[in-house]
């Protein structure tokens, strides 16, 4: 006998039951790169994170001298960047963060939308990045600038307190609730990034350029994706 599951029955689940396909296929996809990365050999390694990840100066060089021994185009590294981790405890704290956030965002958005706001948020994250240090070879990697860009999305309609977020009407942008949740984590953001926090401890260095870029991308223009539409004025 087949049963009925409602909408709030299928949240109170949590998120590993009723996360959307589209969620549950990047992170697999983030795991099997990191797979690739870690099973290859050294060798491997440097190879993918010259091609894959994010130089800045291999997207701003104009003479072609920098990018002369890559294997694609430079400006793909401004998506590919984004499935490349530099450990487990990487790997792991964003994949949690993109499950729980991009659930609830997918359920709004469908999954093209999905999709698209993905690829908006990884982009944006990455030109601010490149923008800040156009001359830079420390290469940018992991979905950090996603993860930042699916929670600001979140932000237009989870702070409402409602039960389904799913559906709960848009808060204006410039709404003071936005406002204030938009400051408190830029504030850490910046904080975070500039003494070196990461889960595994202090002193690595964060690219928290790219999370802005990539969360004022989410918050921002989250409308043009939401399928809901029901934004107050």
């Amino acid at each position: 006998m087949t049963g009925f599951v409602s909408e709030n029955e299928r949240q109170a689940q949590g998120p590993l039951v009723n996360a959307p396909g589209v969620v549950l296929v990047f992170i697999v996809a983030f795991v099997c790169v990191h797979a690739m990365q870690m099973l290859g050999g050294e060798g491997n390694q440097l190879w993918m994170l010259f091609n894959f990840g994010l130089h800045p100066l291999h997207v701003t060089d104009t003479g072609g001298w920098a990018t002369a021994w890559l294997w694609f185009p430079a400006w793909t590294k401004l998506v590919t960047h984004a499935f490349l981790h530099a450990d487990l405890t990487h790997l792991v704290f964003n994949s949690l963060w993109f499950l729980v956030f991009g659930s609830i965002v997918a359920r709004r958005t469908g999954t093209w939308r999905f999709l698209a706001l993905f690829l908006l948020t990884t982009v944006a994250g990455g030109l601010v990045h490149v923008l800040v240090y156009p001359q830079s070879m420390t290469p940018v990697i992991g979905a950090s600038g996603a993860v930042s860009g699916i929670l600001g999305a979140s932000f237009r309609f989870i702070l409402r307190g409602w039960h389904t977020p799913t559906d709960a009407p848009l808060l204006p942008l410039f709404s003071r609730t936005v406002l204030l949740a938009a400051l408190v984590w830029s504030l850490l953001n910046f904080a975070l990034g500039t003494i070196g926090f990461t889960p595994d401890g202090f002193g690595a260095l964060i690219a928290w350029e790219a999370h802005m870029g990539g969360f004022l991308a989410g918050l921002v223009l989250f409308p043009l994706f939401d399928r809901r539409l029901r934004a107050e004025s």
